[in-house]
């Protein structure tokens, strides 16, 4: 589990762990036994559903780690 270095907004630092915590869930969900997808349709279906999640969870993880900069710019 990767944390942020002192400094880091308390915010950054719950987006970060909540990101990392959806990531987690992702990959579970479309681990090797698809989430117990049992054709490839559902297999497909279940992939389409959860690439937003995953490029949301991944976003809000740069986000957290660019907090520090975007703090230091505003004040």
């Amino acid at each position: 589990r990767r944390l942020l270095a002192p400094g880091y907004p308390p915010r950054a630092v719950r987006v970060l762990e909540l990101a990392q915590r959806v990531g987690a869930l992702v990959e579970i969900a479309g681990g090797p036994d698809h989430g117990g997808a049992v054709s490839a349709g559902a297999m497909a279906a279940r992939g389409e559903a959860l690439r937003p999640v995953e490029r949301t969870a991944r976003r809000a993880v740069v986000a957290a780690y660019n907090a520090y900069v975007e703090e230091r710019e505003r004040g």
